[in-house]
């Protein structure tokens, strides 16, 4: 046994002709078609990771590496004026140092006691 398929006649009007040409030839105003939007997502996560690094890129050079730039110039400069104070005051520690080993010392002590004693007056 064949089967063999079976159609429907179907009347002939030039009016229903017409409409079913016209939806035919234009694309659907509806929804975007699963096969377009699955190939967005897909490109979407693929490059996913490159603007994510962009992303974190972006942050430290203009919310992370400016500031830090700026710091370290500043530290810098300020190390310089403290190695300038530091300088000054050990020199002045140096010189405190040595008078307080010569207030020390026997020999500078009676140095000192016979100065004192030569330049006071003879009828005082």
């Amino acid at each position: 046994m064949t089967l063999v398929p079976q159609s429907d006649p179907a009347p002939s009007s030039p009016v229903g002709d017409r409409a079913d040409a016209s939806t035919t030839s234009r694309p659907a105003a509806g929804p975007a078609p699963r096969g377009v939007v699955r190939h967005l997502a897909a490109r979407i996560v693929f490059w996913t990771p490159v603007f994510a690094a962009l992303a974190l890129f972006a942050q430290v050079a203009f919310l992370g590496l400016r500031p830090a730039i700026s710091e370290a110039r500043r530290l810098t400069d300020a190390s310089d004026v403290l190695a300038a104070r530091w300088q000054k005051d050990q020199q002045l520690y140096d010189a405190y140092e040595l008078q307080l080993q010569a207030r020390k010392d026997p020999i500078f002590r009676e140095r000192q006691r016979r100065s004192r004693l030569a330049t006071r007056p003879a009828g005082s």
